[in-house]
């Protein structure tokens, strides 16, 4: 999860800068102790909506999973307090980057993604559709969020800014892509959702109607990232390899109907790929 956030930054703040003016280079611009914080704060977003989902599902059925503090020794299962505490911690430091994160759109995508990750397990999860769409919103707001506090810290001013085509594409490309990627998660974790109360979309339709959905969100995805001008033969080859690639893993848990759980966790996996692929496209 760190490593795409990292990159979802970098690709964000690219955008922005293409957008801006040539005052800061890409290196000068990710160098800038305000640009840090808005780095710092998608990670810490990342990673407190990781621990809050695993404290309150532990709170529900005592399954918080073992880490490895040491290489030399076995991985141990950390008290509920500890994790909370840490938690806490974590919301703590995210609050007060949020304070030096630049510009108030940037500040905004920042708050709403961090409000996000606090309301998810106990509000937002018991919503079938909420969900999954509450997960891709926290990607997709990713890019936006770094390009706002680029063009901010390049512009100087909210009304100047004006967010480049190319990633209006990015960030709408992301949050249908990986809001089709989670419902193809939870395709395989059907019983044990089931077992735990928790409505997910294969759970309460079907896992063939789940899988039909998020063949739906991966055309979607495809169609956004696909139908755009491109500046060279590299850009669209780069694309039309993602859409293919996305496709493909996609109509093969269509075919299964859902019930192949090696297929799926293929599709998932292979989803990081189609990421990649589309979001080189767009440099």
């Amino acid at each position: 999860n760190y490593l795409g956030v990292v990159l979802f930054h970098l690709l964000g703040t690219q955008l922005g800068l293409s957008a801006g003016s040539a005052s800061l280079t890409l290196s000068q611009l990710l160098r800038t102790p305000s640009h840090l914080a808005v780095l710092l704060s998608l990670l810490l977003t990342s990673g407190t909506s990781m621990m809050v989902n695993d404290y309150y599902d532990n709170r529900k059925s005592n399954d918080l999973l073992p880490i490895n503090i040491r290489l030399d020794i076995p991985p141990v299962t950390p008290p509920p307090r500890v994790v909370k505490r840490a938690a806490s911690f974590l919301y703590a430091l995210l609050l007060l980057t949020v304070t030096v994160v630049p510009g108030s759109l940037a500040r905004l995508c920042v708050v709403s993604a961090t409000m996000t990750t606090f309301l998810y397990t106990e509000h937002l999860k018991p919503l079938t559709w909420i969900k999954n769409m509450s997960c891709a919103l926290i990607i997709g707001l990713a890019p936006l969020t770094s390009a706002a506090a680029t063009l901010n810290l390049l512009l100087g001013s909210a009304s100047a800014i004006h967010f480049p085509p190319a990633l209006i594409r990015l960030t709408l490309m992301l949050f249908l892509s990986f809001w089709g990627r989670e419902l193809t998660m939870d395709i395989n974790d059907a019983p044990e959702d089931d077992a735990a109360n928790i409505p997910t979309v294969p759970v309460v339709y079907s896992r063939k109607f789940a899988s039909r959905a998020a063949a739906g969100l991966a055309m979607a995805a495809a169609s956004v990232s696909l139908f755009r001008w491109y500046t060279g033969w590299r850009q669209f080859l780069l694309s039309v390899t993602g859409c293919a690639w996305h496709l493909w893993h996609a109509w093969g848990v269509v075919k299964s109907q859902g019930e192949d759980s090696e297929i799926v966790e293929h599709a998932v996996e292979g989803g990081k790929l189609s990421v990649l692929l589309w979001m080189a496209s767009f440099l």
